[in-house]
């Protein structure tokens, strides 16, 4: 079973209003969830072991003072590694450690054979094995459209004082909505020594104030996938290479960047000209950002609960008073189990004092499709919403000697910085093959940019495919005209000729200008596209749940997700651009907009507990 870069239920009311929450300043059990695979697969487990974890020990020992806390806690540090050492030497053969735990949990990761789990759950100072099911990752409206500015000018609170651990692909620091340089050479620069420890000039900065890299960009441990590499090679430098983490970090708390492309430094209220920026701020904008990268540039991870682990205690000594205040994991596996080792740790944080915020998942409005972590009963799994405006890639068409731009979304294959752009006279596919599913006979399309159908809701056939055809067909590039006006997902499209979705309004004129209009002078050309440059908005979208945010009651009982945030369509920061965004979908985008608000909510209420912060976001929403 696979997860998504990322559960279930009836919806709790709408997207939140941040300023409400100031107001009020699994059944399954253990055999259920072990997953079910080919013996000759490895499968990842979590094992719980009698120790207590450090956290607990810091705890029952506080009332004697800090200090004393503090040297317990690096104590039984030292404990748990040698009751870790004791169950190594027990492991079955084929068995290899991929990580060990100590704050949320005393606890080995263990990558062992699918039929194993009875083996290890017998090893003595074994007190519990979860399988770990591996996790793949699933501003300028978004955050103003949540009240956020209200907020923070009825409040102060802008997130001062709290750090957000992001658990993600990592965060591109050079950006300028994280205070970096904002250059494309400062990120090339960074990523040519990425296995090293970061220049100091660039990390830590004053918001990516720390952070850890646990895997490695050659990391992928998805045994199905072409880059598997499951051996993780940590290093110290957590930069991003797979531009999910900078996007979901850019939510929760980015400076903002201003329109010639600097960092924002104005003020944060009802007075901040959001039009005016080319990357709005994220919920919490003066938090700080500690990035723990688990994914590698390419797959899915399984040391999330490592991670976990790391936010509790970011310079591993053993001494939890450095804990983070809030946790995002915009990551998950559908159908999870509430035994899965990651949700196992999420729930250890919440009880620890950390609040953790998870995405929802993205499979859409089945029974039981609960993924987790975000199934786990303590963390704030959020849904995706819709607000009213989105910021997509423009295609510029000309009709009848009209020149326009049309909303589209480019492909992910295709290499638009270095080979030519979509250009030419555009054509229909004809009606016996307009869906570009099947191959042409010869080459058709020589020379001709061709229009061909797309169906959002349930596309016949995939982007790669339709595009191989058309390549074959001498086409020289593809617009896939769609039926929806908004986007709900990209396409990967062809490596060898460009290709966009376009939105049904730009397709539709194309559409009648073909069927109406002589074919001699081509009445169609497209000329040229360009990122971040069309606008669009849908009042009557405002508030709607994401088609694809995953919902449902869940097998064990519980009723997940426990609110809704914007995930539709968000605008922040694009990994290595220096200083330019990109438009993602995806509960993915609306779980760092509810971790911002946490830690906005945290600030105010200094001594709530995560259940406290949790309660407060969830009853005030609407």
């Amino acid at each position: 079973m696979k997860s998504s870069r990322w559960g279930a239920a009836a919806l709790v009311s709408g997207t939140f209003t941040v300023l409400a929450a100031f107001a009020l300043a699994t059944g399954q059990g253990a055999s259920a969830a072990r997953v079910a695979a080919d013996h000759q697969l490895p499968q990842t487990y979590l094992l719980k072991l009698d120790e207590p974890s450090t956290v607990r020990v810091f705890r029952s020992n506080r009332d004697e003072g800090l200090v004393r806390a503090r040297a317990a806690a690096r104590n039984q540090k030292s404990e748990t590694a040698r009751a870790q050492n004791k169950v190594i030497g027990d492991l079955p053969p084929d068995a290899d450690v991929i990580y060990r735990t100590h704050s949320v949990l005393a606890g080995l990761g263990v990558e062992a054979g699918s039929s194993d789990m009875s083996q290890l759950e017998d090893i003595p100072g074994v007190s519990a094995v979860y399988p770990v099911v591996p996790k793949h990752p699933e501003n300028a409206y978004a955050v103003p459209f949540q009240s956020a500015p209200a907020a923070w000018q009825a409040t102060g609170f802008l997130g001062q004082g709290k750090t957000i651990a992001v658990i993600d692909t990592g965060v591109d620091y050079t950006h300028s909505d994280f205070g970096g340089p904002g250059t494309e050479t400062a990120f090339e620069n960074a990523q040519a020594d990425e296995n090293q420890p970061a220049d100091p000039l660039l990390f830590p900065n004053s918001k990516v104030t720390g952070g850890v890299d646990l895997v490695g960009d050659g990391y992928d441990p998805d045994p199905d996938s072409d880059t598997y590499q499951p051996v993780p090679h940590p290093d110290p430098n957590p930069l991003d290479c797979g531009g999910h983490g900078s996007h979901v970090a850019g939510s929760a708390a980015g400076y903002g960047v201003n329109g010639d492309g600097t960092t924002y430094t104005g003020a944060y209220d009802n007075s901040t000209d959001f039009g005016a920026m080319r990357i709005g701020p994220g919920m919490a904008p003066e938090a700080d950002i500690y990035a723990i990268k688990v994914f590698g540039c390419d797959g899915s991870t399984n040391v999330v609960t490592e991670a976990i682990d790391r936010a509790v205690d970011p310079n591993d000594d053993g001494d939890p008073s450095d804990h983070v205040d809030v946790i995002n994991l915009s990551l998950g596996s559908d159908y999870g189990s509430v035994q899965d080792g990651d949700s196992v740790a999420s729930n250890a944080a919440a009880q620890m004092g950390v609040t953790v915020v998870a995405a929802a998942g993205n499979a859409g409005d089945h029974t039981d499709v609960s993924g987790s972590p975000g199934d786990a009963s303590r963390v704030l799994s959020v849904a995706s919403g819709v607000d009213a405006a989105s910021i997509e890639d423009g295609a510029e068409v000309t009709i009848d000697g009209n020149q326009d731009k049309y909303a589209v979304t480019r492909a992910v294959k295709y290499d638009w910085e270095n080979d030519p752009d979509l250009s030419g006279p555009v054509v229909a596919a004809p009606p016996s093959n307009d869906t570009a599913c099947s191959p042409y006979a010869g080459t058709p399309f020589t020379g001709k940019v061709v229009l061909v159908a797309w169906h959002d809701a349930s596309p016949e056939c995939g982007s790669i495919t339709r595009g191989d055809n058309l390549a074959a067909a001498g086409a020289i590039g593809f617009i896939f005209g769609s039926d929806s006006e908004s986007f709900s997902a990209g396409i990967n499209g062809d490596d060898v000729i460009p290709g966009v979705l376009m939105a049904k309004s730009g397709a539709d004129a194309i559409r009648d200008a073909l069927e109406t209009l002589p074919a001699d002078p081509p009445p169609v050309t497209v000329d040229g596209t360009e990122v971040n440059s069309v606008t669009q908005t849908f009042p009557d979208d405002n508030d709607k749940v994401s088609s694809f945010t995953s919902r449902g009651i869940h097998a064990t009982g519980n009723v997940k997700p426990d609110v809704t945030a914007v995930g539709n369509s968000v605008f922040s920061a694009a990994v290595g651009s220096g200083d330019n965004g990109v438009t993602f979908s995806g509960t993915s985008m609306a779980s760092p907009m509810v971790a911002g608000l946490a830690a906005l909510v945290r600030q105010a209420n200094p001594d709530w507990s995560p259940l406290q912060v949790k309660a407060d976001i969830m009853t005030t929403a609407g």
